[in-house]
């Protein structure tokens, strides 16, 4: 399998809904088989706003290739605000594969069950893949969509809440070893996540992302990504910042 991934390969996927921050790009790449992969991401967020409207975060993912074409992952986050104040953790797991791959065509499916604080966010998404040659080797496009299952407090009580989210990507080999990638990520979200006192879904645009990967040894793949998110509601939209590094282990059958 060619070394360099659509920027992370599986880290946050499911950040749409859940507290967990959009840390890297992502597309889906099963790991090789055993215990293959470590990923490490730091992010700075809300850059442009004052530093209480800021966001620090770090994560950390562990992949096991279960065969050629499922994968299991465990990840954790921890957070702060722009002080490096009022710190947060969160916990996920899932399981993801390849369910279909023709030519150029590929389908995969992942699960994941994140926790953060008191609430859980289970999210089941699909993601479509066109690639003009095998192993990432050219360039390439895909869509990513499904839906988040989590809870909110309303100002009716707490109850189940779905969004659906939706990110659609591009990426393109320039030399062997380099990467650049372009992705838009969006969804219907659920307004009450925003004003406990508010009801019904509205479109929302989460951000505007560049990534650039770089091979630095045979195993280890250097991550960047710069991003931009938006305003609404008469605020400035704001600049994220994050760094990275994908590890491959020496697994095994």
């Amino acid at each position: 399998m060619f070394p360099l991934t659509r920027l992370s390969r599986v880290a946050f996927a499911t950040a749409f809904a859940c507290a967990l921050p959009a840390v890297a790009a992502d597309t889906i790449e099963p790991f090789d088989r055993g215990a293959s992969d470590f990923e490490l991401y730091m992010q700075h967020e809300g850059l442009g706003h004052t530093s209480a409207q800021q966001a620090v975060a770090g994560e950390m993912l562990l992949g096991y290739g279960l065969s050629d074409r499922v994968s299991g992952f465990v990840g954790a986050v921890l957070a702060a605000d722009g002080h490096y104040l009022d710190a947060s953790g969160s916990f996920s797991f899932g399981a993801y594969g390849n369910t279909y791959a023709s030519g150029p065509w590929s389908i995969d499916v992942i699960l994941s069950l994140a926790g953060a604080e008191d609430a859980l966010t289970f999210s089941p998404l699909v993601e479509w893949n066109w690639d003009a040659e095998p192993d990432l080797a050219a360039w390439g496009c895909y869509v990513r969509a499904g839906l988040e299952v989590g809870g909110l407090d309303t100002a009716a009580g707490p109850r189940r809440s779905v969004v659906y989210p939706m990110t659609i990507g591009a990426y393109r080999t320039v030399r062997p070893g380099h990467q650049v990638l372009f992705e838009f990520e969006g969804g219907v979200a659920d307004l009450a996540g925003e004003d406990p006192a508010a009801s019904g879904h509205a479109w929302r645009t989460s951000a505007l992302s560049f990534g650039y990967n770089a091979l630095v040894s045979e195993a280890v793949e250097a991550v960047t990504q710069v991003s931009w998110m938006p305003g609404r509601d008469g605020q400035d939209g704001s600049a994220a910042v994050m760094v990275g590094f994908i590890a491959t282990l020496p697994g095994g059958p």
